[in-house]
């Protein structure tokens, strides 16, 4: 059981990191700054209207996609929480978090996708400028993004 608790630890840490974006408010100071922080990004990168218009696109169907991916994991979360509280073994146990695991795969397929989408869309010169934003971004103790070249 003792190895199951540290699972459960551990996996409860990644969590928190994962649902970092939540918001207390009901999200609307989030969406506020999320929307100024956009917009601050994207002069800083310099782009045109085109550009602008497919970086809203992509951003929005990843906060959508990871929203979904979001919620599963807390759905898991909940039944793990649950079970544990019931006294289930690791056997019962195993399942849920082997569940929880793949939906963090998919996150992380998620967020990948995203840079290359980016990637396609931005010059050279702007996704790296892109990257460094990012990078400073998820510096202040957020989960940090996946780098492509």
């Amino acid at each position: 059981m003792r190895r199951v608790g540290r699972i459960v630890l551990a996996m409860s840490l990644a969590f928190m990191f994962v649902g970092s974006a939540m918001s207390w408010d009901g999200g609307k100071r989030v969406r506020k700054d999320r929307v100024e922080r956009i917009r601050q990004w994207m002069s800083q990168l310099g782009l045109n209207e085109e550009q602008k218009q497919k970086v809203r696109q992509l951003f929005s169907q990843h906060r959508q996609n990871l929203k979904k991916l979001r919620e599963e994991t807390h759905k898991l979360w909940q039944e793990l929480q649950s079970k544990l509280n019931e006294g289930s073994d690791e056997r019962e146990l195993n399942p849920i978090i082997t569940d929880i695991v793949k939906v963090y795969a998919k996150i992380i397929r998620e967020k990948v996708h995203y840079s290359v989408q980016m990637r396609q869309v931005l010059t050279p010169e702007q996704f790296k400028r892109w990257q460094e934003i990012q990078k400073r971004r998820h510096s202040r103790g957020k989960v940090k993004p996946v780098a492509v070249k």
